[in-house]
């Protein structure tokens, strides 16, 4: 990968080319270019750069075995579940009703395939699969605002095409207008694998940082916007016909994050350190919990109706219809509904005290460093790793800290309930996941440590 340095308002110019492939997939070979510039207007040959302008472009393939931007799964079982699972290794059926259900004594296989309204289903992969590609583009400048103060900002756009979604391929044809299934009842479900989804984010961040004589603080924001017609592997088209008709707010186009981040050296040695994370609802979608479309899925969304009437019922997202079949209704977009904004302070309180002989000299401490080396005890974490131009070290060292996870004892919620049929709907029935989940049980949690490093 050549590059030029920045010098006399010069820029650098950064470029490369990435080849992958995959097999077990119909695209076995993908190649990604990346460039990126860096440049420096009013440059001096020899005083580092206030102002640095940064451009990039580049493509990201996410393989069908490796976490995508949608969905934390991998794409291996569902490999295997393709293969198995095509009426020949394994046999499977949907049975609307069945009356012969007993979680204590399971149906056989002559039971299900001869019970009425017994419909076979399989998994395939789609012919013509691809590995989901991200094109992203992004323009930012690097301030040194001060000596101690330094602040950036980035624009990045995203276009991800060949998307991951499922899709039964034999459901009927469905008009969107009515409401109404206008094609043959399937008798057999293929649920396919696809690649046929698209994406379109777009984010601006802001991010700085102030360097103090005893106080660090780090933060970024970020203005998020981002639609798409599939949230990943296992989500389905609610129309087959039109994978499209479900383009809306995706599950990650969370409008606002925010986290910041400071340590703070008081007197005597003690270390504070905190982290606060903030962030907007999580968008979600709006379904009424009915196969209105016949493919088999509960995700058909319901329409905005007339307040009052029967089967409406009314939401923070309007008076929503359902039993839209028929009306002439408008259907609700995709991602309607937004989840509840998540909080998290947590503190960190630290201080190190020093055993035994001091250390004066740099000399010493390899000294000693050699010592422990040969004994095989190692220093990852000893007094060699620390300034020796500051106070002089211990020998060894005692590090006590205290410290809690959400603080404030906020109450993280998950998205809610989407099944407009469900008592539930709109109701958070979990906490929420990622930095905004505790470690453990509960909210609040506290913790005390010691460790003594020599």
């Amino acid at each position: 990968m050549p590059c030029k340095t920045i010098f006399s308002g010069r820029p650098g110019i950064f470029y490369g080319l990435r080849y992958e492939g995959q097999n077990r997939i119909h695209d076995s070979a993908d190649w990604a270019p990346r460039i990126a510039l860096a440049w420096s207007p009013n440059q001096a040959t020899k005083t580092p750069a206030k102002t640095v302008v940064r451009a990039g472009y580049g493509w990201f393939y996410n393989r069908f075995t490796t976490p995508n931007s949608f969905s934390s799964a991998t794409g291996t079982p569902y490999l295997i579940e393709a293969i198995h699972d095509y009426q020949l290794n394994q046999k499977s059926y949907a049975i609307n009703s069945p009356g012969f259900y007993d979680p204590t004594s399971p149906a056989s296989p002559v039971t299900l395939s001869s019970a009425g309204a017994s419909v076979p289903s399989y998994h395939t992969i789609d012919a013509h699969f691809h590995a989901a590609l991200d094109m992203q583009a992004g323009f930012g400048v690097d301030r040194q605002i001060s000596k101690s103060i330094s602040g950036n900002v980035t624009y990045l756009y995203t276009r991800g095409v060949h998307q991951y979604l499922s899709n039964n391929l034999t459901a009927p044809d469905f008009d969107s207008s009515t409401y109404a299934v206008t094609g043959p009842l399937p008798t057999i479900y293929d649920y396919q694998f696809q690649s046929g989804g698209v994406y379109k984010q777009h984010q601006l961040i802001v991010s700085g940082s102030a360097r103090l004589r005893n106080f660090v603080l780090t933060g970024s924001y970020t203005l998020n916007g981002a639609k798409s017609d599939t949230q990943g592997i296992t989500s389905f088209a609610s129309v087959a016909r039109n994978p499209g008709f479900d383009y809306g707010r995706a599950t990650f186009g969370i409008r606002h994050r925010l986290v910041l981040l400071n340590t703070y050296t008081a007197p005597h040695g003690i270390v504070f350190a905190s982290l606060l994370a903030a962030q907007s609802g999580t968008p979600y979608n709006v379904t009424i919990g009915d196969d209105l479309t016949e493919n088999n899925q509960f995700n058909a969304r319901p329409t905005y109706g007339v307040c009052g009437a029967a089967d409406v019922v009314s939401t923070p997202y309007g008076c929503l219809d359902t039993d839209p079949v028929g009306k002439g209704e408008r259907i609700v977009p995709y991602g309607i509904g937004t989840g509840p904004a998540n909080a998290i302070y947590s503190l960190r309180v630290s201080k190190v005290f020093g055993i035994g002989p001091r250390i004066k000299t740099a000399a010493a401490a390899r000294a000693i460093q050699s010592d422990n080396s040969v004994s095989g005890r190692g220093l990852s974490s000893g007094p060699a790793q620390l300034h020796l131009d500051a106070t002089a070290p211990r020998r060894y060292n005692l590090t006590v800290v205290a410290g809690a996870a959400n603080l404030f004892n906020i109450v993280n919620l998950g998205t809610p309930n989407g099944v407009l049929n469900s008592p539930l709907f709109g109701k958070s029935q979990s906490l929420a996941s990622g930095q905004f989940a505790s470690p453990t049980p509960g909210n609040r949690s506290v913790i005390f440590q010691a460790n003594f490093s020599f």
